[in-house]
C-alpha cells in the first residue's frame, strides 16, 4: 500500500511543479525540466515512502494481534463466520 500511496503522491506532486517548470507534453524538454523531473521522482518518492515507514513503526500489529487476525481468517475460511480480531469484535460473514 506504500508503493501506491508513494505513486500517487507521486503523480498529485508532480504534475503541477513539472507544469511551473515549464515541462511540455511530446515536445524536447529543456535540461532545467529534466532536472526537475529527477528531483520529483526520486525526493517525493523516498519522503513518502520514508512517512509510510515512520507510520508503520509508530503503529505496529504486535506478535499477538497477528496471530488473533490469523485465526479470525482460518475461522472465517472454515465456517463462514468469525470475530473480528480488531479491537472493534464485529462478527464477519462470508457472502458468497
Amino acid at each position: 500500500m506504500t508503493r501506491n500511496l508513494a505513486a500517487a503522491a507521486r503523480v498529485g506532486l508532480a504534475l503541477p511543479i513539472l507544469g511551473r517548470a515549464g515541462y511540455a507534453a511530446n515536445a524536447r524538454q529543456a535540461l532545467e525540466v529534466l532536472l526537475t523531473l529527477r528531483i520529483v521522482y526520486s525526493v517525493v518518492t523516498s519522503v513518502v515512502g520514508l512517512l509510510g515507514f515512520a507510520i508503520a513503526l509508530a503503529d505496529p500489529i504486535r506478535r499477538a494481534c497477528h496471530a488473533a487476525i490469523r485465526e479470525g481468517i482460518r475461522a472465517l475460511h472454515a465456517s463462514g463466520v468469525a470475530r473480528d480480531p480488531l479491537p472493534l469484535g464485529r462478527i464477519l460473514r462470508v457472502t458468497p
